[in-house]
């Protein structure tokens, strides 16, 4: 069979119609003939190539395998070149028909193109990627490639495959190291720049676990592989005491871990032994080591075992009376059911409710801690004082965090007492003149007696008093809103104007129902003065014939009147006589 020119293993080639076995014998395939072989059983093989004149040898050297071309009949040396790293003891040389020479070395057939003379390296142009993890391919491309027989990433030996003679792949060994890539071919070697080799790291982190007060429970580590491997990763894996002792509280474990090819974690579990001794949370290590197709990162942790025979954990609400100025403190207590062996600590934080930080009281968060052999700690918030009637205000003080106890109850609720008065509503009396039309103004002033720092509400709504709904002002209803801070707010009621002379007149103005108020006067009037002038009074005069019965007088005002109008009369002598031509009378009107 033909050998492929790139390290095939192989039994015999073809070459200028003969056959080359791997004996060292030349026969014709054809004929069977047998002739003499250009075959040296150790070092040195040499090949006289008549139709070339030319004379070839092969030689290994400390440097690698030398072949020489030389002038058959001079012997002047033609070319030489030099291939390192080739298998030890090749055993025989040839010429490949007219391509070039071929050589045998430890069961396989190499094929040098012809290329003894003015012999060219390879040239690299482009590495795609520039940086990798072992087991990465990786995309050569430049030139000269095709008689490539090594690569090495910073010295160690790569798989690769040339797919042309501008283009190489190969894979980043698994011992590789950052480092030049190095391409070696008949034509000479070059070198890269660095190719750098990304590490997978291994790390594991702390984890903690509630004992139990029986059998057993895992606190399971997980190891992290930074990038995902094409090969298997694995290293060992062991516990080591510390305040925790293995047989006692926890079972050892020293075993070799592996995370498979494309995997990132592997779940390590650590057998935890409960009891219901009281003791303090104790604690072993766990220490990554031997490594294999991966590095060290973080490989230490630690494992807790959180003592779960430990006492409860409270908090209590607590309340402070706000004061006018200044600040008070408003203190809680935390409390343990009973004295535990060791410190217990905690965090704690405000939260707002309907009483606001900064505002009234301080925010504060912190760590507390009760030690050893107490049963209670305080926490003390700062509340500030203010004048602002409101109605009593709430915070929240949360616990969490909590290690060396249980939590059985984690907020309270604090509140600040006000001690500031309610404040009062008052509604003002007004007088309004009437006006002859249109329409005018009675505003209504309702005050607080002092600004409060959440909304006031009051009801309010006009009543008829002599002054009636309708006919002379504009009935009103509704509700009034002081908003924070606010002392005065208006209430206009329309006033209708006429001509009709009548008396004063007035209506009322009611307040009812406030919200976070107190009524003081709750009850307000208006005054409608009348501006109009009182109407005159006449009378006419008539006549008659003497046998009339009577004469009729009319007795009119100027305009009409709201309010009655009296006027008194009586008949007076003239010409005529009271009893000889009239009767005398006399009356009101």
């Amino acid at each position: 069979r033909v050998v492929h020119p790139f390290a095939y293993n192989a039994d015999f080639v073809f070459a200028g119609g003969r056959c080359y076995s791997s004996n060292g014998k030349i026969f014709d395939p054809h004929t069977g003939e047998i002739f003499g072989g250009f075959y040296s059983v150790d070092i040195k093989m040499i090949l006289p190539d008549l139709a070339s004149n030319r004379l070839f040898t092969a030689e290994e050297t400390n440097k690698g395998l030398v072949i020489k071309a030389q002038d058959l009949i001079t012997l002047a040396t033609i070319g030489t070149i030099t291939i390192p790293n080739v298998p030890e003891n090749p055993g025989w040389l040839q010429r490949w028909g007219t391509d070039g020479l071929a050589f045998r070395a430890d069961g396989k057939f190499f094929l040098i193109r012809d290329k003894i003379v003015g012999n060219t390296p390879p040239v690299v142009t482009n590495i795609t990627p520039g940086q990798g993890y072992r087991g990465n391919q990786v995309v050569i491309t430049g030139k000269d490639f095709t008689d490539t027989y090594s690569l090495k990433f910073n010295g160690f030996d790569a798989n690769f495959t040339v797919n042309s003679d501008t283009q190489i792949t190969t894979t980043v060994p698994l011992n590789a190291t950052t480092g030049p890539i190095s391409i070696s071919s008949v034509g000479g070697k070059t070198e890269t720049a660095p190719f750098t080799v990304l590490d997978r790291l291994l790390s594991v982190g702390d984890v903690n676990v509630i004992e139990g007060s029986s059998g057993t429970s895992n606190l399971s580590f997980t190891v992290n592989l930074s990038e995902a491997s094409t090969a298997a990763v694995s290293f060992r894996f062991k516990t080591a005491d510390g305040t925790a002792t293995a047989g006692q509280d926890y079972t050892a474990v020293d075993s070799v871990i592996t995370i498979a090819a494309g995997a990132t974690t592997a779940l390590v579990n650590v057998p935890i032994l409960g009891d219901t001794t009281k003791e303090l949370d104790e604690a072993f290590t766990v220490q990554l080591s031997e490594p294999v197709n991966s590095v060290l990162g973080d490989a230490n942790a630690t494992g807790t075992i959180v003592e779960d025979d430990v006492p409860t954990l409270s908090i209590a609400d607590a309340s402070v009376v706000e004061g006018a100025s200044g600040t008070q403190e408003l203190v809680f207590t935390v409390t343990l059911a009973e004295a535990g062996l060791q410190p217990v600590t905690f965090k704690y934080a405000t939260a707002n409710s309907t009483a606001k930080a900064g505002e009234d009281y301080g925010a504060k968060s912190s760590t507390g801690t009760i030690a050893a052999g107490q049963l209670s700690t305080t926490i003390a918030v700062v509340v500030n004082g203010d004048t602002l009637p409101e109605t009593d205000e709430f915070f929240n003080l949360n616990l969490t965090e909590i290690k060396g106890a249980i939590l059985k109850r984690s907020s309270a609720v604090g509140t600040i007492t006000n001690d500031d008065a309610t404040p009062t509503i008052s509604v003002n009396s007004v007088t309004v003149p009437e006006g002859n039309s249109g329409t005018t103004d009675a505003t209504f002033q309702v005050t607080l007696s002092t600004a409060s720092s959440q909304s006031v509400t009051v009801k309010f709504a006009t009543a008829n008093g002599t002054a009636v709904a309708g006919n002379d002002f504009t009935a009103q209803n509704g509700t009034l809103t002081f908003g924070p801070g606010e002392t005065t707010k208006a209430i206009v009621v329309k006033i209708k104007g006429d001509t009709l002379d009548e008396d004063d007149e007035q209506f009322g103005l009611k307040l009812t129902d406030p919200i976070n108020a107190t009524l003081l006067v709750g009850q307000g009037s208006a005054k409608i003065t009348d501006n109009d002038a009182a109407p005159t009074v006449s009378i006419n005069s008539v006549s008659g014939i003497e046998t009339a019965k009577n004469l009729v007088f009319t007795v009119a005002l100027s305009a009409p009147s709201a309010k009655p109008v009296k006027v008194a009369y009586i008949t007076a002598n003239g010409t005529a006589k009271a009893k000889l031509d009239y009767l005398a009378t006399t009356g009101e009107l």
